[in-house]
């Protein structure tokens, strides 16, 4: 867990601003890092939604504390 909260955000953001650099390169450059982005931050909230179950892992964490 990072120390800064406000860096959980920072996924999210990363891809808008990867499209405001990379723009004046060549179309490929930013359809590729904009794509790519954009299937990582899915599989993100896939995950998080579909596959931990934090009330599970918080139980575990109780139980070894």
């Amino acid at each position: 867990m990072s120390a800064n909260p406000a860096m959980k955000y920072v996924q999210y953001f990363m891809p808008i601003m990867f499209l405001g650099f990379f723009n004046s390169y060549a179309s490929g450059l930013t359809c590729y890092m904009f794509f790519s982005n954009l299937i990582n931050i899915l599989q993100i909230i896939f995950t998080k939604k579909f596959i931990f179950d934090d009330e599970k892992i918080r139980k575990e964490l109780e139980v070894q504390n």
